[in-house]
């Protein structure tokens, strides 16, 4: 009876110096554990990305953060609000640089396939003193997933009943310790929405 008492005994010692603390770095410009981070952070994981049913940045944070969600402005731009901050005080980044091609104070959420991300960081609050005003609201970083096996191919396709959406991506990666490559394409058709026709004032009258 002595022997499974050592084997459980030594399973549980490997488990345990396997299992580390998650290492973040967007809460203080450096890296630290994710429970000595000095701002509460909260961590995607790869795992936690490739069993979410989404493929690009919206649809993620949607599922995975709560108070967070995605509504239409002008001139049918999509807009975001966290916690009541709008896009104009949430900064994106991308391996920790600032994600360009702004409109009316928001990025384009659906352009980034989730194929190349390897973890999101959010944190949530100010963090204007590291980032600048754009980050009063809160920053998420978005990190890039790195390529360990030589090559990878991946293809997929999505259908939303809603507006008879069809969402296509392709990936392809390769390494061979020297170069590091990735590339994705992703293509969206939505069904345009068509209005009611409005009537003249000649139809009213009659």
């Amino acid at each position: 009876m002595a022997v499974p008492a050592v084997e459980l005994s030594a399973q549980t010692a490997i488990r345990d110096s396997v299992e580390l603390d998650p290492i973040v770095v967007t809460a203080s410009h450096s890296p630290k554990t994710l429970k000595d981070a000095p701002v509460v952070t909260r961590l995607i994981t790869l795992h936690d990305i490739k069993i979410a049913d989404a493929t690009n940045i919206q649809d993620m944070l949607i599922q995975e953060i709560p108070g967070l969600e995605f509504g239409f402005a002008m001139a049918q731009e999509t807009s975001l609000n966290m916690s009541g901050f709008g896009g104009n005080s949430i900064l994106f980044l991308v391996d920790g640089e600032r994600m360009a091609g702004e409109t009316m104070d928001n990025v384009d959420y659906n352009r980034m396939n989730l194929d190349n991300v390897g973890r999101i960081e959010i944190v949530k609050g100010s963090s204007s003193a590291l980032y600048g005003s754009n980050a009063v609201g809160g920053v998420v970083n978005i990190i890039s997933r790195e390529n360990i096996e030589p090559w990878t191919a991946n293809a997929s396709t999505r259908f939303n009943s809603f507006g008879n959406e069809w969402r296509n991506s392709a990936n392809f990666s390769f390494n061979n310790t020297k170069w590091n490559s990735q590339t994705s394409f992703q293509h969206t058709d939505v069904d345009p929405i068509d209005l009611p026709k409005a009537h003249s004032s000649e139809e009213i009258a009659m």
